[in-house]
């Protein structure tokens, strides 16, 4: 386990996509909920994780992280309120020093491999940032919301999760972008910091649940 890394798991928004009373992250998937198969993965390789959610959803979190030693955070109004919510739960251990590393995850991509979560922390430590993602021809594929860039050398890539970031740069971007909104963590740190943010390929089986179909 990697002390030194923490992970940031996203799940504070509402699923008004995918449709119905619950948000998708709760739903079932081959047994367990959508949330539990990344909280899983993450928990197994770095020190801290912490779990962004709404209130409204305690009831429904509860049995998520049963077994796991958890930090939790206030889902906001947005995706860029919620990993601040997130950062905030670590500011002391990133302050410190305790924790080098974050990864920022989405809670609806429950697919995540391990070497790739692994894979994109040593990145960061080395590098600055990474995120994963992989070529495509152009976005008429990329229908679960993922972000997609144009980068020199690889035309246009579709993003994925989790971006991992150094945490003390990490953490002063976020302090000095105070009302700023992003479509990922990517997007924030190439208008706030000065990291350098690597691409680790990855493939479509990193993919996000975004409607009722995906769970079949």
């Amino acid at each position: 386990m990697d002390q030194q890394a923490a992970a940031i798991i996203v799940a504070g928004g509402s699923g008004t996509r995918f449709g119905g009373p619950v948000n998708k992250v709760y739903r079932d998937l081959d047994g367990r909920p959508v949330l539990r198969w990344s909280l899983e993965t993450l928990a197994s390789l770095v020190r801290h994780v912490v779990v962004v959610s709404r209130q409204v959803d305690a009831g429904l979190l509860a049995p998520v992280v049963a077994g796991f030693q958890v930090l939790h955070a206030q889902g906001g109004a947005s995706r860029t309120e919620s990993e601040r919510s997130g950062l905030e739960a670590l500011r002391t251990l990133i302050e410190r020093g305790e924790i080098d590393v974050v990864a920022i995850h989405d809670g609806a991509r429950p697919f995540l491999k391990g070497a790739l979560a692994s894979e994109l922390i040593k990145t960061a430590r080395l590098v600055g940032g990474a995120l994963p993602g992989y070529p495509i021809s152009d976005t008429s594929g990329v229908q679960d919301g993922s972000a997609t860039y144009e980068l020199p050398g690889l035309g246009r890539v579709s993003v994925q999760t989790p971006q991992a970031f150094r945490a003390a740069e990490l953490l002063d971007a976020f302090d000095h972008a105070a009302g700023f909104e992003a479509a990922d963590t990517a997007s924030l740190m190439r208008e706030h910091s000065d990291l350098e943010i690597a691409l680790v390929l990855a493939d479509a089986t990193n993919r996000k649940i975004t409607f009722p179909d995906d769970l079949e």
